[in-house]
Formats: structure tokens, C-alpha cells, sequence
């Protein structure tokens, strides 16, 4: 099922149109995010279907964040910092903190959201966090470290110099199961090389993002200061093809390494019926957390031919 057109275009009284793949029966439902609101049967063929929603249903839906920006090693409330939440469709809006580094996030959409916190000389906070439908969230002293950075070269298999699109995860800060990729990273230059700048200190994650090499990860550890030097080697990577039972839509999908290392992580949600990765062979892992993934983990190999896994509840 696929949703288009706006009221706009359609006429007062009408606020989309439904494309259905395959002719009903079918439930048709009123979602706020992963939230649903309201759902109608629509047994047969019909030109219009009307969705009740309550405001107050909506709003009581709505969700509260509180934290408290601060220095790492002080514990003072770092007072020029500006924080912000957003989502896959959103960003930018950052709120000054308090007197006392304190921040509350009022009527926020539940699920999950980026929080992104600046201050200068500190570092760029990324974390991600999860609000429940109608939940009242405290994250209590989120901890600013002075910045830092990682620089270093990426070559290719001959062990020359390459341009390289680059993830980064911040491990240290993956409290709960949540998407990999930030949309935070590094490109590589021309001669290889790469800097990022604006990190805290703690474990970091590096990872080739894209094209047909393979994920391996490279665990960069910032607690003593900035890391210079680091040599990421790319390899071809072997197609993996995770095919997804429709069930667990509303799960996280980790995949991890031998080492326990997550190569990948997503949302599952919608009509989304499979995830892909390039990976070096070897053993990995997938795991399922959340309300309808229980935690489930399952091992499998990557070898040297495209593999195929099934993802089930």
C-alpha cells in the first residue's frame, strides 16, 4: 500500500490517497509514527475512507525529554550549549540550555530520535534515544568531553591511496538497540586521507559506507586525546541479503561481528521486506530487539558467493 497526493490537490475534506498493490480486504490505519491512532476495515473496493482521530488522542501520544548538559570532568553545567531532537525528516532548531545546562523537550512524537548537542571546545554529541507514547523521559547528566579528533588514510586492496565514503558510530554512546548510521562520517580524499574532528573521547566506530567494499569495522579508541594515524584497508565485500518476516516490523535488526561489533543496525518499519550489506566472510550475528523482537539472536557465515538470511520473529 502506498500513500500519495495531499489536500492540496485533492479537494477540501481529503487528506491523501491510498494506491493499494492488491485489491481488499484490507485495514487501513492512522499512524503517528510507529503509533497507530485509528484503524477501519475496508472489505471491498470504495472510493473514500474516513479515519477518526482525536486530538486529544494525539496529544496524549505526545512525549517529554529532560537532561542536563555538562562538563565531563567537572560535572558544571555547561551553559552555552544548544541542544536539539530530530528525526530521519527534521533537523537543525537547537534550544539553549539553562543557568544550570538543563533542557526539557515538550510534545515530542515518540519513537526514535537523534539528539544532537553543540557547545564550542566541546565535542558534537550524537546519541540516539527512544520515547515511548506518551512517556515522560530523564536522561539525567549527559556529559560533554573536550573535543577531539581521528585522522588517518584509506587504501584499497593494491594498498593504494583511495577517495572513500566513511561511517562513524559512536559506541560508547549506543545505550539501547538503534540504528547504525547518524548520517555522520568522513569522505577521504584524493591522496586517502581523512579527518574527522568534533569527537569526544570514548570508542568509536569506523566502517567503509558504501559502494562494493565490505563493512569491516574499525574500533578507534579517543580516551587518551586525538588519534592520528589510522589505517582503514578496504576489501571487496560479499552481498548479504537479510529477507524480512513481516511480523517484526517495529524491531531493531542488529548485525555484529564475531567480535560482538555491530556492522549494521535499522528500524524496521513499513513495507520494508529486506536490508543489504557488503561483508568480508567470516561469522556474524543478527539480533532482533524491541517490543516484537523479544531479543532474538541468530548466527550465520558470509562466505565468498552473495548469501541470502531470513530475519524471523
Amino acid at each position: 500500500m502506498v500513500a500519495r497526493g495531499s489536500a492540496r490537490h485533492l479537494g477540501i475534506g481529503y487528506d491523501g490517497v491510498l494506491e493499494l498493490r492488491e485489491p481488499p480486504p484490507v485495514y487501513v490505519s492512522a499512524v503517528l509514527r510507529h503509533v497507530v491512532l485509528a484503524t477501519e476495515f475496508v472489505p471491498e473496493p470504495v472510493e473514500e475512507v474516513t479515519l477518526i482521530v482525536p486530538v486529544r488522542s494525539v496529544r496524549a501520544r505526545l512525549a517529554r525529554l529532560r537532561l542536563r548538559v555538562c562538563d565531563a570532568s567537572s560535572g558544571a553545567p555547561v551553559v552555552k550549549a544548544t541542544a536539539e531532537l530530530n528525526d530521519r525528516q527534521s533537523g537543525g532548531g537547537g534550544v539553549p540550555v539553562g543557568e544550570d545546562g538543563g533542557v526539557v523537550f515538550e510534545d515530542q512524537r515518540p519513537g526514535f530520535l537523534e539528539l544532537v548537542v553543540r557547545a564550542a571546545d566541546y565535542e558534537l554529541l550524537h546519541q540516539w534515544v527512544r520515547l515511548e507514547p506518551g512517556g515522560d523521559h530523564d536522561l539525567g547528566d549527559v556529559p560533554l568531553h573536550p573535543a577531539t579528533s581521528i585522522s588517518g588514510v584509506v587504501v584499497g586492496p593494491d594498498g593504494r591511496p583511495l577517495e572513500c565514503r566513511l561511517g562513524l558510530a559512536d559506541l560508547d554512546r549506543r545505550t539501547i538497540p538503534a540504528p547504525l548510521d547518524y548520517g555522520w562520517g568522513a569522505q577521504s580524499d584524493s591522496d586517502g586521507s581523512f579527518r574527522v574532528s568534533n569527537l569526544g573521547r570514548g570508542r568509536y566506530l569506523i566502517y567503509p559506507n558504501g559502494g562494493e567494499w565490505a563493512r569491516v569495522p574499525t574500533v578507534v579508541d579517543t580516551i587518551g586525546g586525538s588519534v592520528e594515524g589510522v589505517r582503514i584497508a578496504l576489501i571487496g565485500g560479499t552481498l548479504l541479503r537479510l529477507s524480512l518476516d513481516p511480523t517484526i516490523q517495529g524491531s531493531v535488526l542488529t548485525v555484529a561481528d564475531a567480535r560482538g561489533i555491530p556492522v549494521g543496525a535499522w528500524t524496521l518499519s513499513g513495507t520494508r521486506s529486506e536490508v543489504s550489506l557488503r561483508l568480508a566472510p567470516g561469522t556474524y550475528s543478527w539480533t532482533l530487539s524491541g517490543e516484537q523482537g523479544g531479543g532474538r539472536t541468530e548466527s550465520f557465515r558470509v562466505g565468498t558467493y552473495p548469501t541470502g538470511v531470513s530475519v524471523t520473529p
